[in-house]
């Protein structure tokens, strides 16, 4: 396992991380769960993605947990979003990300800052 972001939810901890597993192969996103931050996660999940994807980033929207990943082998970024941590909708063809964007960390700010950040020039 490797790529792992921790996310308190509720009262416990949730793992978003890549199964690195070889035979046969894996390398998709899975969650395990634990009441403690640094022992005790159940294990893991059936996958929550396709296959070939890395470096889960997590964020909530609105009531939905979504988990953005990087589908390396196709140069661009995927996403999926949950209700509930348990059912996952595959919703990348509703994002978009620059061109060559790899592994990254979503996060919430203030809309004065975006208009702040966007006008700056590269």
């Amino acid at each position: 396992m490797i790529d792992a972001v921790i996310v308190k939810t509720g009262k416990d901890y949730t793992l978003f991380l890549k199964d690195e597993t070889k035979e046969p192969v894996q390398k998709n996103i899975r969650i395990a769960t634990s009441k403690y931050l640094t022992r005790g996660y159940s294990r893991p999940s059936e996958k929550i993605t396709t296959d070939w994807v890395e470096g889960p980033t997590v964020s909530r929207i609105e009531n939905e947990w979504v988990v953005y990943f990087d589908m390396y082998r196709d140069h661009h970024m995927g996403a999926v979003k949950s209700p509930d941590l348990k059912n996952w909708e595959d919703i990348t063809n509703q994002i978009s990300f620059p061109e060559g964007t790899r592994h990254g960390t979503v996060f919430m700010v203030e809309e004065s800052l975006l208009k702040k950040l966007k006008a700056l020039k590269p």
